[in-house]
């Protein structure tokens, strides 16, 4: 049976604020990073390109991993996969304060990044379980504000931890933050028996039908349309702190604060972009606007014709009205899926695109300003990437009418 508006029942606003929590505090692990890079490139004695990758693992595993875990969150069950994902982070951080090396380091943060993709993947089929279908848009909206609340607020935080007990110490209070989240999520989910959308038996999936979404156009387009967003995205987020010391001439505290209010300022972004599509607003559109205001935006901040201080809230632009992008992409989901059992699938499909592009935006910038001598080709580049946006954005027009009169 399909089920309608009319026909669930009233959304589990309590789930649902439960799993994007979950995908918060999953983020701030990202969060924690950037800020002890240096403290790490001291402590273990290498590089900053190996001591990258401290950072870069989150993303490596998403984007080799993303549809397989998003399988096995439709053959195990969400709530149990989000559970196993809290628990690997929580037990990641925790070892990883002990690490004295950083292959120690690096199998610690892969514990924590394979809890972190559990996390995502399971995240956007709980919450399609608990809402009415009219109120997908706005649930899946949310759930899209995840990654840069908890990245900014562990980014703006970090600091001051590790001024007091080290970046060890920063990696224990974060294996405490979400231990205790672990304990609130599997007391506060203990009821799913009443959800408006359950999927009921589905959750045994075999594994090989989960896999069949790559196959799909609409699963496809969805995934490549996560890839242009965050190459475009994250290309100008990671380089934000850079870009502030050597252009504007701040400090790094400054520049990092200053970074942090931009990667902050992509949330109301995404609540902005459910708001629009609360409002009628379809899709593609969205997908392909906020792919061609990026694009337009990064040519002006990088550009030597504009004020310095006009660059900060340039950027700012950039990432509030980029973020109607994921919104877009996460609401779409459910339309896309071949059954109800596919929404995982999908979704890890959807969060492969997503770190495939987070996981190469940070080198491809960083290659193309070396290689030029100038920031402007960073413009020109995320203007490219804008273009792309748009073309995925129409090639998804057909795909969304065809679920609409479905």
């Amino acid at each position: 049976m399909t089920i309608t508006p009319s026909s669930a029942g009233k959304t589990r606003w309590d789930i649902v604020v439960l799993a994007v929590l979950a995908g918060v505090f999953a983020a701030m692990e990202i969060g924690k990073v950037p800020p002890a890079l240096g403290a790490l490139k001291t402590e273990f004695g290498v590089g900053l390109a190996a001591v990258g990758w401290v950072a870069s693992i989150f993303n490596a595993l998403g984007a080799v991993l993303g549809l397989p875990a998003g399988a096995i969150s439709d053959t195990l069950g969400n709530r149990r996969l989000i559970i196993i994902g809290l628990a690997l982070v929580a037990l990641g951080s925790l070892l990883g304060g002990f690490a004295d090396s950083l292959v120690l380091a690096l199998a610690t943060r892969t514990l924590e990044g394979l809890g972190y993709l559990a996390i995502l993947v399971s995240v956007t089929s709980l919450i399609v379980e608990a809402t009415n279908p009219k109120d997908h848009s706005l649930a899946l909206g949310i759930w899209s504000t995840f990654l840069p609340i908890g990245f900014a607020f562990m980014m703006v935080l970090a600091p001051s931890i590790m001024d007091e007990i080290g970046w060890q110490g920063l990696w224990f209070v974060n294996a405490a933050l979400v231990s205790g989240y672990l304990v609130v999520f599997v007391l506060g989910t203990r009821d799913l028996t009443n959800l408006p959308n359950a999927r009921g038996s589905v959750a045994t999936l075999a594994i090989g039908q989960a896999f069949r979404v790559i196959t799909m156009a609409g699963p496809l387009v969805l995934a490549l349309s996560f890839v242009t967003y965050s190459l475009q995205w994250f290309g100008l987020s990671s380089w934000m702190p850079t870009f502030f010391t050597e252009v504007l001439g701040k400090s790094l505290g400054t520049a990092a604060l200053l970074s942090a209010l931009v990667v902050f300022m992509n949330a109301p972004g995404n609540l902005f972009g459910s708001w629009l599509l609360s409002r009628g607003y379809s899709n593609w559109s969205l997908i392909g606007a906020g792919s061609a205001i990026m694009g337009v935006l990064a040519v002006a901040i990088f550009s030597d014709g504009i004020a310095p201080d006009a660059k900060f809230w340039l950027a700012l632009a950039f990432s509030f009205l980029g973020g109607v992008v994921p919104p877009a992409v996460f609401a779409a989901v459910p339309s896309q899926t071949p059954t109800p059992a596919h929404v995982g699938s999908v979704s890890g499909l959807v969060i492969q695109g997503n770190n495939i592009g987070f996981l190469l935006g940070t080198p491809i910038f960083g290659t193309a300003v070396e290689w030029s001598g100038h920031w402007s080709i960073a413009g020109w580049l995320i203007l490219a990437l804008g273009g792309a946006g748009v073309l995925v954005g129409v090639a998804f027009r057909p795909l969304e009418a065809r679920a609409a009169a479905r």
